[in-house]
């Protein structure tokens, strides 16, 4: 809670605790030291040379592009919906349903049904 002198005690108590369990661990577990080393050997390669590493190396040649391949058509636009989603007003103690209720009436302001400037924006941007 926020008596800070229980909460590091608390933590610090938790630490010895886990400890301890991983000291069991250790007591319990048998270990070959030479495969374990053989093991840990083989894992990790020795790292390279420094020297021989070198900046000025050029990138590899760019693939060819591909030949006479055409693109894929590009996909027809969304159609609009035709039907009006019937949205309740919300009441003021649900902010989330407020919040939709506003973005449902701004994108609505952007519907290209019956509003001949909204079309042709989204006809040239297409």
């Amino acid at each position: 809670p926020k008596d800070e002198n229980s909460q590091g005690r608390y933590f610090d108590s938790n630490t010895r605790l886990r400890d301890a369990v991983a000291g069991v661990r250790e007591a319990v577990t048998v270990v070959d030291e030479a495969a374990l080393a053989a093991a840990q050997e083989a894992a990790f390669p020795p790292p390279p040379d420094m020297s021989q590493l070198k900046l000025g190396d050029a990138a590899p040649p760019r693939p060819p592009l591909p030949e006479h391949e055409t693109p894929p058509p590009r996909p027809p636009p969304p159609e609009e919906e035709e039907e009006e989603v019937a949205f309740p007003t919300p009441k003021p103690n649900q902010p989330i349903m407020v919040a939709a209720h506003q973005l449902h009436l701004e994108a609505q302001k952007w519907s290209s049904k019956g509003k001949e400037i909204v079309a042709a924006a989204k006809k040239m941007a297409l």
